[in-house]
C-alpha cells in the first residue's frame, strides 16, 4: 500500500452486486406463474421471461409497494472482494433505485451494503444521470451492467474515465465498445487491486 491519494470508484449496484432480477422474477412467479426457472433473461425488459407489458407494469407497482424490496436482495456471486476495495479506494454507489414501501431507496441500499459486505456509512447516491455524477466527483473508474449508463458518463466526462461492463445474460449482445467487460464484480475489483499495488 502507498500513500498515493485515493482515487474514487462508481459502483452500480443491481447487476454488478445485488440480484435484482432473481427477486423479480420470484414475484412474478407468484402472480403470473411464469416464469419457469429454465428460462433465461436475455433482455432488459422481461419479455424474454415471458410477461407481457401489462404484466411487467403489474410486477413494477408490487415492487413498488414492497416494503424494504432492496434491503432484502441477496447478493451476486462474486462480490466478496468489495470491503478489500474499500481500504484502498473511495467508494461511491450510484443507482436509479426508485422508492418502495419501507426506508428510502437510499437507506435501504446503504443498510445492505453494510449487512452483506461489512462497509461503514457507505456513501449511496439515487441519480438517472450517473455521467453528471462521474463529473462532479471526479471519478477515475465506473463498474455498471447498463451501457447506456457507461455512454451517460462517456458523455459528460469526455470519455475520461475507464469503464467496465459487469456481464449478465440480458447484455450479452449489448456490450459498449469502450468498456472492459468483465464477468463478475471481483474481477474488477482484481484489475483495480492490482493497479494500487502498481510502484
Amino acid at each position: 500500500m502507498t500513500d498515493r491519494p485515493k482515487p474514487i470508484l462508481g459502483i452500480d449496484v443491481d447487476g454488478v452486486l445485488a440480484d435484482f432480477t432473481k427477486s423479480a422474477r420470484a414475484i412474478a412467479k407468484i402472480l403470473f406463474g411464469k416464469p419457469d426457472d429454465s428460462v433465461i433473461q436475455t433482455t432488459w425488459g422481461f419479455e424474454s421471461i415471458g410477461l407481457s407489458k401489462e404484466e411487467e407494469s403489474i410486477l413494477w407497482r408490487v415492487i413498488r409497494t414492497t416494503s424494504n424490496f432492496w434491503l432484502n436482495l441477496d447478493p451476486l456471486p462474486g462480490t466478496h472482494l468489495l470491503q478489500k476495495l474499500s481500504i484502498s479506494y473511495e467508494l461511491v454507489f450510484v443507482t436509479t433505485r426508485m422508492p418502495t414501501g419501507g426506508d428510502m431507496p437510499c437507506r435501504q441500499t446503504a443498510l445492505w451494503l453494510e449487512r452483506h459486505h461489512g462497509l461503514c456509512q457507505p456513501h449511496v447516491i439515487l441519480s438517472e444521470n450517473k455521467g453528471e455524477i462521474a463529473q462532479r466527483l471526479g471519478l477515475t473508474h465506473f463498474i455498471d451492467d447498463k451501457p447506456e449508463n457507461l455512454k451517460n458518463i462517456d458523455d459528460h466526462t469526455g470519455r475520461s474515465l475507464t469503464l467496465f461492463q459487469k456481464a449478465a445474460t440480458y447484455n450479452q449482445d449489448n456490450a459498449y465498445q469502450r468498456a472492459w467487460m468483465v464477468s463478475s464484480f471481483d474481477e474488477f475489483a482484481i484489475i483495480m487491486l492490482r493497479q494500487r499495488e502498481e510502484p
